[in-house]
C-alpha cells in the first residue's frame, strides 16, 4: 500500500476572507494535489466561500471540523 503525504490547510476565520481564499486555491490546484488536501474548519463556510468565488470544490474533499457550520 502506497503512503500518501497529506497537506493540511486551516480555514481561518469563517467570517473573514479565509473561506474564499481556501476555496479558490483548492479549485485552482492540480488534481494530484487536491487529492492530498485536508481542510480543517467547518464545511458550510467553505461551501459559502466557493459560491462567492464562483468555483466548485472537488467531490470527496476531506473537510474536518465541528460540522455546525
Amino acid at each position: 500500500m502506497e503512503r500518501i503525504t497529506r497537506i493540511g490547510i486551516t480555514l481561518g476565520d469563517p467570517t473573514g476572507i479565509g473561506p474564499e481564499i481556501v476555496a479558490a486555491t483548492i479549485a485552482a490546484a492540480p488534481a494530484e494535489l487536491r487529492a492530498r488536501l485536508v481542510v480543517f474548519g467547518d464545511a458550510a463556510p467553505l461551501a459559502r466561500g466557493a459560491r462567492q468565488m464562483g468555483v466548485a470544490l472537488p467531490p470527496g474533499l476531506d473537510v474536518r471540523g465541528a460540522g455546525l457550520g
